[in-house]
């Protein structure tokens, strides 16, 4: 889709529009754990299952599934799980500079940082995006003859 927009000479899609749909998504993933139609189904997922020799299906105890895999009690702490994977809006306030703009992205990620979760690969990758979203910035102001700041 990225490169689609970028051939017809579109830009990226606006964040707001990427985190609705990102949340969406996990709205989606909740509902249909709480479905309670899904919520009767009793056996093993097929992940959880391994051959046996005489080809009869067997629970693999290596990974510790519960027979009650699908009780309310675990699929209200993965309803949880995903309510926090859930993103809050960012407002991005207009300002004359690329750094003032990056001071708000970080900004962000402290507000939705939390300290029991990994952020090395986050920070990574964020790194990666605001360098490679400068550089774009910048071939596109030299291309218009204007002046980065």
């Amino acid at each position: 889709n990225l490169i689609e927009r970028r051939r017809a000479g579109l830009g990226d899609r606006p964040f707001s529009e990427l985190l609705s749909l990102y949340n969406a998504g996990i709205d989606h993933l909740k509902n249909t754990l709480k479905d309670n139609q899904l919520m009767e189904i009793s056996w093993p997922v097929p992940e959880f299952v391994e051959e046996s020799t005489d080809g009869e299906s067997i629970v693999d105890v290596a990974t510790d599934l519960p027979y009650n895999w699908n009780d309310a009690m675990y699929v209200d702490e993965t309803a949880e799980i995903l309510d926090s994977l859930k993103l809050d809006d960012l407002q991005v306030y207009e300002c004359g500079s690329w750094k003032n703009l990056v001071d708000q992205v970080w900004a962000y990620v402290d507000r939705i940082y939390d300290p029991n979760r990994p952020t090395t690969m986050l920070v990574s990758v964020l790194r990666r995006s605001l360098a490679s979203s400068y550089r774009r910035f910048v071939r596109e102001v030299d291309l218009v003859g204007g002046v980065a700041a």
